[in-house]
């Protein structure tokens, strides 16, 4: 489902299509994602939702194995030895981002919890919906942090998402609109 099918839905509390709704959600910006889920996505009419930190598509090649093992992005140990990139390139975001959903989510891939301070706020939710912005050429769709926590509007990454007019945010229980 595109973003306009999910407000759509949400709006008028009915899916028009005969098949199910469905968001494949791929998160944390691996390279795989753009080589092998999103040509699978295409070959099935789906439409995938793609969720990259964005200092890890920064990371020059040879430190992206040790961003990934700070950060718990969760890479398997034969991962890990090899050498070839394992971040999508922003070229390939922003080529995915004509055909696909790109959300927001973080830079480091930092939980809610650990977004405390207002320099917390700047790094982990400003400059990334900015940069995502720049490269994809409008707001990220959606937002989710690591671990899929619920939106809270007292918690303060949280609050600056929905302040930056990100619509749709993902938890691990559903994709619901802010308000």
């Amino acid at each position: 489902m595109t973003e306009a099918d999910l407000h759509a839905a949400l709006d008028t509390g009915r899916w028009a299509d005969p098949r199910p709704g469905v968001v494949p959600a791929f998160f944390d910006g691996f390279a795989s994602a753009a080589q092998v889920a999103a040509p699978l996505c295409e070959e099935l009419g789906l439409v995938g939702w793609f969720y990259p930190p964005t200092e890890f598509l920064d990371c020059p090649p040879a430190q992206q194995r040790g961003f990934a093992a700070e950060h718990d992005l969760g890479v398997l140990d034969e991962d890990l030895a090899g050498d070839a990139p394992l971040a999508m390139t922003w070229d390939a975001l922003a080529d995915l981002a004509t055909r696909h959903v790109v959300c927001g989510h973080s830079a480091t891939h930092a939980s809610s919890v650990s977004v405390r301070t207002a320099a917390d706020v700047e790094r982990q939710v400003h400059r990334p919906l900015a940069r995502l912005t720049e490269v994809v050429g409008r707001r990220p769709a959606g937002w989710a942090w690591l671990g899929g926590t619920p939106f809270d509007p007292a918690a303060p990454g949280d609050a600056a998402v929905a302040a930056a007019g990100v619509r749709l945010w993902t938890s691990n229980a559903a994709v619901e609109r802010l308000a």
